[in-house]
Parts: C-alpha cells; sequence; structure tokens
C-alpha cells in the first residue's frame, strides 16, 4: 500500500509485514498494489 503521511509524504507498507492495518492508516492508503509469493524456485 501506498499511504500519504504528513512528515515523509508517502510511505509504501505490505501488510505481511505488519499484520492487520489499523484504521487510522487504512484511511490514509492512497494506491493498494496486489502482489503474491511465487514459491516455485
Amino acid at each position: 500500500h501506498v499511504v500519504a503521511d504528513e512528515e515523509a509524504g508517502y510511505i509504501t507498507i505490505d501488510e505481511g509485514d505488519y499484520g492487520a492495518l489499523p484504521m487510522t492508516i487504512i484511511d490514509r492508503i492512497v494506491h493498494s498494489v496486489p502482489g503474491g509469493r511465487l514459491d516455485e524456485f
């Protein structure tokens, strides 16, 4: 997710890093990119 931040401008957050996001962050999401993991090596 790309999240608007007052100090940094924009930051990116991967839900996999943080678990469920709180509503305070969800309200600031300006763009989301679907993703996944490819485990076939």
